[in-house]
């Protein structure tokens, strides 16, 4: 099942940024994670071009939400962009 939403998740991602017709290439990743009272880490390495290529994470439900805390499962996706 949970394969299924990432996949959901990224495809969704991917077509509303497709849709922006913008002059990029996009990496999306998707991590599902079970809430636990121990903080989530993710890093990224790269190497491009400042002015113009980026990254972006989000994390929901938003850590500071008051829905989040009976959430039990916690999403971070991240998107970047890569101008051609």
């Amino acid at each position: 099942m949970v394969p299924t939403w990432i996949n959901i998740i990224c495809e969704r991602i991917m077509k509303d940024l497709v849709e922006l017709k913008r002059p990029y290439k996009y990496i999306v990743n998707c991590m599902l994670v079970q809430k636990t009272d121990k903080p989530l880490f993710s890093t990224f390495s790269v190497h491009w071009e400042n002015n113009t290529d980026g990254i972006d994470n989000l994390i929901y439900p938003p850590i500071r939400n008051k829905d989040s805390y009976s959430k039990t499962i916690q999403c971070l996706a991240s998107v970047m962009a890569v101008k051609f």
